[in-house]
């Protein structure tokens, strides 16, 4: 009887069944690596664009804090001039992040684009098993544990 456990192998696995895990998204990659890269970048960043965004983030604070009389048909401009500034505060950062997070992916694992992963697993949507364990006795009681002991 052959066991499929890890530690009983012998044998490495051929390149046929490498591709096959690869294209079902079994890669080894690290969830600390990943982060550390978003973390860096991310510092890295506010280093670069922080006195852009620091500008942007006065501006806003200006606009907010002195508005002129806001007439009815000027409030739609008004709204729209305060939007155009947040998102020029944020945008920039945000892109670059997601960018940066997703190429540090990449080097680590290569470019693995699966669709079996994001796949619906109908026995999984089964409510009569589901619906228990999310709401297990321990997890209501610790729940209720906690929310009494607070202050």
């Amino acid at each position: 009887m052959a066991h499929d456990d890890a530690g009983d192998r012998t044998e490495q696995p051929t390149p046929r069944r490498r591709q096959e895990a690869r294209e079902e998204g079994q890669i080894a990659r690290s969830v600390e690596l990943s982060a550390a890269v978003a973390l860096l970048a991310g510092v890295l960043l506010c280093r670069f664009l922080g006195p852009m965004m620091l500008r942007h983030m006065l501006d806003l604070t200006r606009a907010l804090g002195h508005p002129a009389p806001v007439r009815a048909d000027e409030l739609l401009v008004w709204v729209r001039l305060v939007g155009w500034t947040a998102a020029r505060l944020t945008l920039p950062f945000l892109v670059l992040l997601l960018v940066l997070t997703i190429a540090g992916t990449v080097i680590q694992s290569g470019l693995v684009v699966t669709w079996k992963k994001l796949g619906i697993k109908p026995e999984r949507l089964n409510p009569v098993e589901t619906v228990p364990r999310s709401l297990c006795l321990s997890c209501g009681s610790e729940l209720t544990r906690q929310g009494i002991s607070l202050p």
